[in-house]
């Protein structure tokens, strides 16, 4: 689902977090994204994401990944770059081969700062920070 808008809304840009995110847990859980990690995502995101898997599977681990926005703003606009700050609620629990849990579930309230940027026409993750 690329997100091929000049000037997406704030709900298109949310939107298009929530796939990257769902992609994201589907790649940890050792499976496959259900949408194309390019249309999503630039080049230092995937990266970042498959060094994340490889590192689990050397442990012979998966990890069951759970993300929800609660809430992004848009913080800048232009016409190739968006930034938003957005609150998530984050669930992991690291697991083995045989399926059972491999250590303690993590649980958090975060807030970060995306940054999307568009390419051609079409927008893509570009970064996260933490917010202190």
């Amino acid at each position: 689902m690329p997100l091929q808008v000049a000037e997406p809304s704030q709900a298109q840009v949310q939107a298009l977090l929530e796939t990257w995110l769902a992609a994201k847990a589907a790649v940890l859980a050792g499976g496959e994204s259900p949408v194309p990690l390019d249309s999503m995502a630039r080049q230092g995101e995937i990266a970042y994401l498959q060094q994340q898997r490889r590192e689990s599977a050397a442990r012979q681990q998966t990890l069951k990944l759970n993300t929800t926005v609660t809430n992004l703003t848009i913080e800048a606009r232009s016409p190739r770059r968006i930034a938003a700050l957005v609150s998530l609620r984050y669930s992991s629990q690291p697991i083995n081969a045989a399926g059972a849990p491999a250590g303690p579930a993590a649980q958090a309230d975060l807030r970060n700062r995306y940054v999307f940027g568009r390419d051609g026409d079409t927008w893509r993750v570009v970064s996260f920070s933490p917010l202190r």
